[in-house]
């Protein structure tokens, strides 16, 4: 067929994600797909996904034609096109001699060496490979490293694969265009067939008619082939009878093709198959079987001879069964054989497999073994039970046991409702007695009459049917199919600056490293001193720590980096592997094809620059990590930034985006900078140099220079920045280069950026010196909504649903402020709208767990009635004593030979398609191992903490377990995240963990707020508090009685949420009461959350032994919860120093609510409320109830903007007879106003 005739039929779809929803759109043909479109000027990584048969090699057989015959402007951009049929790639052959072997003539006026020095940096190059499903893929082979990037990565790359090796190609190309072909739709069907019949429209129009009655609505003959297959046999044969199944297709095929092979060699067949016919396809299915057992397409004559005769052989290629591939190699011809469509390979192995069956030869044990083995050789299964036909009872019986033993399949629940199941009552009611383990059946809304209902027995207003056993509660009428349309409606996304792409959907990880690897460092040891910060944006929390210049800065430095050195080569390689990479993000654990344009996510992302001046502590906004490298007053050239933020607030995230934007050239401020290397620090080994790290993870194999190059480059060049990314995840090393560029031993006039977790913030800082210090705080409450409606975009209904349960939940307690969280509640609200959500961390990882085995379940056909299935819970056990050791041994990324101390080989399959696991495909460029970790590090900590919780349970020894691991407070502190799931997960058995908190309290923190002789300080800063996060350096940072109170402050947080979390109070009188204070500094909502519900649920009684609450520094005003809990305590002070109290609605807002308690605080002697934004419209709420504190002697009121108050305030001295200090300084008063306090004071003074 001329190839131009059936390829106007054949539908191309490219998918986008805007926000949560899916575009299809038609492309005329595969050339469309490598057009420029609006956020993907140049398409260079294109994946063609599509099923078998369904037209993918044809469909990239027409792109090389019309490239050939000059029929696509398009493809004029292209000077070659090189189509390599992977099933043909040898495991020795490199991909020049692939092209020489498939594509070249012997007599070309060129050797592999002139091909592949063109090939290097060229973008005027397409390669296409065809099949990646029928390539056993093999680590350090050249296609490989296509791939993946490492060479010729200014090639532009076509791949086509079948879905079931989408996520596989994915991962490792991370395409910017996903197409996938759909194969015809019922009228391209009936033009096809026209087309095929051209000059004999009588033939034509009465198959069209046959087709429209049985084989189209059945929507077979999407496939081409398949239609291609009838349109011939109805040429030979009109009295043809179609049904919906496919094997009779593929039957009929092989009866027509030896029919025509007989008549065209005079052969007779009056008494059937000749004999030596019939040995042939008998010869043929064994060879398909085997094959397919070893991943096996294409065979070399020894291969076939194993199973086939030389006559046998002969008689297969004479009647086109197999094909002869006369010289797949041009170079080193060897005869080759394969089926003609590893469709035909596998119709060939399935009557094979049913002959063995019957001959009772095969044991099915032994091929299917499991689930997964039945889903691998799906077609082979499906053509030997239409073989066998009633005598595959002996197939689908095994297909029950397995179902039985991994689906769980005794039904419990059966949903009916919505459907018109009128007059149907006498048949449901039959359905209890048949299914004996049914509990729920629902035939809510069946159209069902009286009688019918009485029939079922049920005397439900919803028409439910219950056994009395029955312990489901149904929380939804959705069904699961709907759940899975859910699941589905989210498979595609956009990937590289916007490119729209189709994502399968198979599960996969969510990780805030990993697909975007990155993040920062640099080596230059400035000092900025006394880092002033510009005010570049009105909301948001950021500030930018200034520390001491000990040594000036100096002017840029050009000319000393080697001028030999070819920097437009790396820079052009850095901003591809950039551009391929970064452009997009894998934030789920479960769903790599889930993915995000990098601009989309970053508009949200708070930061916070801190400034040291003196002793105070300035925060501003900037807009981006970006604006932290520009120049400020005092520092005129940021060299060492250190960036911190909490587990999953999107450091990784940021960073990425900021190489991403280097690579674009968006940024003026990033101009500066000749080269940016970020490297992920979780993947540096412990023998790595730092040129080692940096070809290994950034550069590809094909770059024009060395190691040693790049060395020379680097020293003394300040347009350098250099990123490290996660320094809390790498294991320090003395002597390695990392610890030398952090410490400014190596490359000190490179820029160096590091991110890092609160925890090791004191650590990094004490190495690195950094002279600009930005914090991710993430997103705020605005933020949030806003992020829920870019999310939902398309449904309002949806987003405005989620908005509302946030608002009256989740958000006040701040924990959505880290992305990763809001996203996950978005991706679970997406599938179920009745969840409830509370202000506990725990539930919502227990719930994306679920959700994550509920998708896996549902995609791969598991029933999961009865709860998790085994081999899925055994893995999951598994993956609990991975997490928990690791952490032990501050292990995040583990070998093959660490995961098999704690998994079998079945249970870490399984984590790794739940996408709990990571496979790390190539950590290395350079030495690739496979690898694996969490998707991220709270995943291990929840798993680690799931693993304590048990033995905890498990074991009677606890107390000895307790001791081995929570030895110290600072042993605490390092697991406090594993402690808080453990005791979320424990419930009211937590106890026997709260129990040991208290007593390590009493023997190491209670004492704290008794170290300086005038107590613990009232006041500290948020930076510093971050720094008692993690043991070692402390004493440098504080004064002896600060170090205490950050001790004391951070087991006190840690203990309160592990009090929250688990819901088990008893013990909070034996840390929280034992001193009579509360006291909690520049602290998050989560842990005003948790405080306000321990306040609420401990007993009154105990609540009125609170003499002293302390709650200072907030961003925004969290406090106003607890405030509601004042008139529960006996408060002799109150400290509300900078919490956010004034500007809010007089009538609802915190200050109202304030008044309100503060008559009940008849003790009350000290009220502090300096710096709380308090305006006079906030004052002259609060002034009625300040003037029923009677015994109050110390008022402070200093920094608010009180002016125009000066009566108001002069009023208080009257009523407050024992008043002693009132302190209004700096509080904007005019003369008049501090003359008429004064007046009324001294008036007071003389009455006394």
């Amino acid at each position: 067929m001329k190839i131009e005739d059936i390829f106007t039929t054949v539908d191309l779809l490219t998918r986008t994600q805007q926000g949560g929803n899916i575009e299809r759109r038609a492309l005329p043909s595969t050339v469309d797909a490598l057009t420029a479109r609006p956020n993907c000027p140049q398409p260079r990584r294109i994946l063609i996904e599509g099923n078998a048969g369904i037209g993918k090699t044809t469909e990239v057989s027409k792109l090389a034609f019309d490239w050939a015959e000059g029929r696509s402007l398009i493809l004029e951009k292209y000077d070659l096109v090189f189509p390599i049929a992977l099933r043909k790639v040898d495991e020795s052959q490199s991909l020049t001699e692939c092209i020489f072997d498939q594509l070249l003539p012997e007599d070309v006026p060129f050797q592999e060496s002139d091909l592949e020095t063109y090939l290097k940096g060229n973008d005027r190059v397409l390669i296409i490979l065809d099949g990646f499903d029928e390539w056993a893929r093999l680590k350090g082979h050249d296609v490989t490293k296509l791939l993946t990037g490492k060479i010729l990565r200014d090639c532009c790359l076509l791949v086509t694969t079948r879905p079931s090796h989408t996520p596989q190609l994915q991962s490792l190309m991370c395409p910017d265009t996903q197409v996938e072909i759909t194969g015809f739709s019922q009228d391209n069907i009936r033009t096809y067939v026209h087309r095929f019949f051209t000059g004999d429209e009588a033939k034509a129009a009465a198959l069209v008619s046959k087709m429209d009655s049985s084989l189209i609505p059945t929507g077979i003959l999407a496939t081409p082939i398949l239609l291609l297959l009838t349109c011939m046999m109805w040429e030979e044969k009109q009295d043809l009878v179609f049904g919906g199944q496919i094997f009779p297709l593929y039957d009929e095929l092989v009866s027509f093709t030896i029919r025509r092979h007989c008549v065209r060699n005079n052969i007779g067949t009056d008494q059937g198959i000749p004999d030596n016919i019939r040995d042939a396809l008998l010869c043929a299915g064994a060879l398909a079987f085997n094959g397919l057992m070893e991943n096996n397409l294409v065979y070399s004559k020894d291969n076939v001879v194993t199973y086939c005769g030389e006559d046998s052989l002969q008689e297969l290629v004479l009647l086109g069964i197999l094909h002869r591939q006369e010289s797949p190699s041009r170079l080193n011809p060897s005869d080759q054989f394969s089926f003609s469509h590893k469709t035909m390979q596998e119709y060939f192995a399935g009557l094979h497999f049913a002959k063995r069956l019957q001959n009772q030869t095969a044991e099915l044990s032994t091929y299917l073994k499991t689930f997964q083995s039945v889903r691998d050789l799906e077609n082979m299964v499906i053509f030997a039970c239409a073989k066998l036909g009633p005598e595959a009872d002996i197939i689908l019986a095994h297909l029950v046991k397995i179902y039985q033993e991994e689906m769980l399949v005794e039904l419990e629940e059966l949903y009916l409702s919505g459907n018109n199941l009128a007059g149907c009552g006498k048949e449901i009611s039959e359905l209890p007695c048949s299914l004996r383990n049914l509990r729920v059946l629902k035939v809510y809304r069946c159209e069902l009459k009286t009688e019918g209902v009485v029939q079922i027995d049920c005397n439900e207003d919803e028409e439910e049917v219950e056994r009395p056993i029955a312990t489901e509660v149904d929380l939804h009428q959705e069904s699961d199919d709907m759940a899975l349309a859910g699941a589905q409606s989210r498979e595609t996304q956009v990937l590289d600056g916007g490119h729209e792409c189709y994502n399968d959907g198979d599960i996969v990880a969510f990780s805030e490293t990993e697909n975007a690897v990155n993040q920062m460092t640099n080596s230059s040891q400035v000092s900025g001193q006394g880092n002033k910060v510009i005010n570049i944006g009105p909301h948001s929390t950021v500030t930018i720590f200034d520390g001491t210049s000990d040594e000036p800065s100096t002017g840029p430095n050009i000319d000393s980096p080697s001028e030999d050195f070819p920097l437009a080569q790396c820079q052009d390689s850095l901003k591809s592997y950039f551009k391929s990479r970064l452009s997009y993000l894998h934030p789920l654990a479960w769903n790599e094809t889930f993915t995000m344009k990098i601009e989309d996510i970053f508009t949200t992302v708070d930061l916070v620059s801190r400034t040291q001046q003196g002793g105070n502590i300035e925060r501003r906004a900037l807009p981006s990590t970006v604006d932290a490298l520009t120049a400020r007053l005092n520092c005129p050239q940021p060299r060492r930034i250190l960036i911190e933020g909490n587990a999953g607030i999107g450091k990784t995230t940021e960073v990425s985006k900021l190489a991403f934007d280097w690579a674009e050239g968006r940024s003026p401020v990033l101009e500066k900078y000749d080269l940016v290397f970020p490297i992920a620090l979780r993947t540096v080994g412990e023998s790595q140099s730092l040129t080692e790290c940096i070809f290994d993870q950034l550069l590809p194999e094909d770059v024009p220079f060395q190691e040693s190059d790049v060395e020379t480059y680097l020293k003394g060049n300040d347009r350098v920045l250099i990123i490290l990314d996660g320094f809390d995840e790498w294991a320090r090393h003395e002597e390695h280069d990392v610890t030398k560029l952090l410490t400014g031993k190596v490359l000190r006039d490179c820029c160096l950026l590091v991110t890092t977790r609160p925890s090791h913030t004191p650590q990094l800082q004490s190495l690195m010196c950094p002279d600009t210090q930005v914090e991710i705080t993430g997103f705020s409450q605005d933020n949030i909504r806003t992020y829920v409606h870019r999310f939902f975009t398309g449904d309002e209904a949806k987003a405005a649903a989620l908005v509302s349960q946030m608002d009256s939940s989740l958000i006040p307690t701040g924990i959505l402020a880290t992305p990763i969280l809001l996203l996950l509640t978005c991706m679970m609200w997406e599938e179920k709208q009745d969840l409830v959500f509370g202000g506990r961390i725990f539930p919502l990882y227990d719930e994306l767990i679920s959700f994550t085995i509920r998708r896996h379940c549902v995609r791969n056909n598991i029933v999961s009635d009865q709860g998790i299935p085994d081999n899925i819970r055994d893995a999951l056990l598994c993956a609990g004593a991975l997490a928990f050791n690791g952490l032990l041994e501050n292990n995040l990324v583990y070998s093959k030979g660490d995961v098999a101390k704690y998994c079998g080989e079945d249970s870490l399959q399984e984590l790794v398609l739940l996408g709990i696991l990571h496979r790390q495909e190539s950590p290395s460029r350079l030495n690739p191992s496979a690898q694996f970790s969490f998707s991220h590090k709270t995943m291990q900590e929840y798993f680690a903490g799931l693993y304590f919780a048990k033995r905890l349970q498990d074991e009677t020894t606890e107390k000895s377990i307790l001791n081995t691991y929570l030895t110290t407070a600072q042993s605490v502190r390092d697991l406090e995240n594993v402690i808080m799931f453990a005791c979320a997960k424990l419930g009211r058995e937590a106890d026997v963990i709260l129990a040991h908190l208290v007593k390590l309290h009493q023997e190491e923190v209670e004492h704290l707020s008794d170290t300086s002789s005038g107590g613990y300080p009232h006041y500290m800063e948020y930076f510093l508090y971050s720094k008692c996060r993690i043991a070692g350096n402390e004493g440098e940072f504080f004064s002896p009685s600060k170090l205490a109170f950050f001790h004391l402050q951070t087991y006190m947080e840690i203990a309160l949420l592990c009090f929250y979390e688990s819901g088990c109070l008893s013990q909070v009188e034996n840390i929280f009461l034992i001193k009579c204070v509360i006291h909690f500094s520049n602290v998050g909502p989560h842990v005003y959350n948790a405080l306000e519900h321990v306040l609420k649920n401990i007993p009154p009684r105990s609540l009125r032994n609170v003499t002293t609450l302390r709650l200072m520094g907030t961003t925004d005003c969290f406090v106003s919860p607890v405030i509601d809990c004042l008139r529960m305590m006996n408060l002799s002070e109150l400290d509300l120093y900078r919490a956010c109290l004034g500007g809010h609605d007089p009538n609802t807002g915190p200050c109202a609510r304030l008044a309100q308690q503060l008559p009940y605080l008849t003790s009350l002697r000290k009220l502090v409320l300096c710096l709380n934004n308090l305006f006079c419209s906030d004052l002259l709420v609060l002034l009625p109830s300040l003037k029923m504190l009677v015994d109050l002697e110390w008022l402070n009121l200093f920094g608010n903007k009180l002016a125009g108050c000066g009566k108001e305030i002069s009023e208080l001295p009257c009523s407050l007879r024992n008043l002693k200090v009132l302190n209004v300084y700096e509080c904007k008063l005019s003369l008049d106003d501090v003359l008429q306090i004064v007046v009324n004071v001294m008036m007071v003074i003389e009455k006394k």
